[in-house]
């Protein structure tokens, strides 16, 4: 924060000398916004607005600042801005990121389809309308589209998994089974297949047949993180801890820094009452994503069980300021 604060001296001191600067307002503003003020970033961003119309930089700062606070139709203003200055995919994803967010899945789609005209072979917008389509519960239409974002990113796992979603919104889990049964059977030794089909099986309950698919796509590809995740997952819902543990550690060696993967695997030494351990693994978490008011709660929960009152009540201070409500007492 120090430097931060060194940086919007300088700033406001070469400000006084070039008050009509765009870049320089945009500068101090930016300084303003990892201060987190954001009533000072917006006066900054906005000056620069003032300061040069057709200067693209403003309306995408102060977009992302509306987006952030849920302020749709102000983020979408400035979006429809930048569009218009600059037609980019880039800018019609953030519209359409606006229009979602404010439940306008028709002005969503529009600006989604605007980004995939310009940038064809994005999976991710790909992704976005087959999203809309599940909301919209066009289910066809979206198995469609989530399978062409396939084409377009074979290895996005999460791709699959949006797949099986489908399914599932049908009460058709069954046959996302049969589906990548089918696409096994063409190519045995696909991982992310195997992994998909587990991931049906644990949506349909059906949590021996996962582990069963997991571990053969762990075989297929042992270097990928998220199948020991998953698997570890499996194990902590049937409340088998020590295997949750192993393979948390496990998805952890191969992606250090993955907070999911460190506070699941707090979580996991949580329930097998490994107070010490689970501590560790949580303070690591929120040193990885401070502003998370779950991670504080779960830090806080735990110094309780180890009988440190002071530095609990400290936490659940933090994760009630953060906004997690059942905190604050």
């Amino acid at each position: 924060m120090g430097r931060i604060t060194e940086g919007i001296d300088i700033y406001t001191q070469k400000l006084k000398s070039k008050p009509d600067s765009y870049i320089l307002n945009i500068i101090l503003g930016y300084c303003y916004e990892n201060a987190e003020k954001i009533p000072d970033a917006l006066n900054y961003y906005k000056k620069a607005k003032n300061l040069d119309t057709k200067n693209v930089i403003s309306y995408d700062f102060l977009g992302n600042i509306y987006f952030s606070e849920s302020k749709n139709n102000l983020a979408i203003e400035e979006y429809k801005g930048a569009v218009e200055i600059s037609k980019t995919d880039y800018y019609y994803n953030l519209l359409g990121n606006a229009y979602l967010q404010d439940g306008n899945l028709a002005e969503a789609k529009n600006a989604y389809e605007e980004a995939l005209k310009i940038s064809p072979k994005n999976s991710t917008y790909t992704n976005k309308l087959g999203d809309i389509y599940k909301s919209q519960k066009s289910y066809q239409d979206s198995l469609n589209t989530y399978n062409k974002a396939i084409k377009q990113n074979p290895k996005g796992i999460g791709l699959y998994y949006d797949i099986v979603l489908v399914y599932e919104k049908q009460n058709k889990l069954n046959d996302a089974i049969n589906y990548f049964s089918d696409l096994i059977t063409k190519e045995p030794q696909n991982a992310i297949y195997y992994n998909a089909l587990a991931y049906a099986y644990e949506r349909n309950l059906m949590f021996d047949d996962a582990i069963k698919y997991y571990n053969e796509a762990i075989k297929l590809n042992p270097k990928e993180s998220v199948y020991y995740s998953n698997l570890a997952s499996i194990y902590y819902q049937k409340d088998m801890f020590d295997d949750a543990i192993k393979y948390y550690n496990e998805a952890d060696k191969l992606s250090p820094n993955s907070y999911n993967y460190i506070f699941s695997l707090g979580n996991s030494y949580y329930q097998f009452g490994k107070y010490q351990e689970a501590l560790e693994e949580f303070k690591a978490s929120v040193r990885l994503d401070y502003n998370n008011s779950w991670y504080h709660y779960n830090l806080a929960k735990t110094y309780e069980k180890i009988g440190n009152q002071s530095e609990a009540l400290s936490e659940f201070n933090k994760a009630c300021n953060l906004g997690y409500t059942y905190s604050c007492y």
